[in-house]
């Protein structure tokens, strides 16, 4: 096989390392990079599929068909502007999580396909970009 680009050979490479694979690594990342329109008509993810993909988001707890993480902040007026800040990226991915304030200080973000009632990929990819933001505003 002649490969005569670059993106042509990372396809490549990248379908061959799932083909032997056969599964998710932690060594590789098969999210998408931003969350995509879903409106249903289509199966959540199965359990085996989504442990697959929660163990990309060590941080999130996975049950009950949803991910969920608890944020300890400073007061409540951080709790606040963390889930501000937090609403912002939703609605940058066109994804939003349920959120609850849970202490004067604690904030659950929760994750799943409302359209589907249960997970997709979209939920992993909003959890690894709050992830990110919570590395990036120090709050991991």
């Amino acid at each position: 096989m002649v490969l005569t680009d670059a993106h042509g050979r990372a396809h490549y490479f990248a379908r061959r390392a799932v083909l032997c694979v056969g599964t998710y690594s932690l060594y590789m990342d098969p999210l998408p990079a931003r969350c995509e329109p879903c409106e249903g008509g289509i199966p959540p993810l199965n359990e085996e599929q989504a442990q697959e993909r929660a163990a990309l988001v060590p941080g999130w707890t996975l049950g009950d068909g949803k991910i969920s993480r608890s944020f300890e902040l400073e007061d409540f007026r951080s709790a606040l502007a963390w889930v501000n800040r937090v609403g912002m990226l939703a609605e940058e991915q066109g994804h939003h999580p349920d959120f609850h304030i849970t202490g004067w200080n604690r904030v659950e973000f929760v994750l799943f396909t409302h359209a589907i009632q249960g997970l997709s990929d979209n939920d992993f990819v909003l959890a690894k970009a709050i992830d990110e933001l919570a590395v990036k505003d120090g709050r991991s």
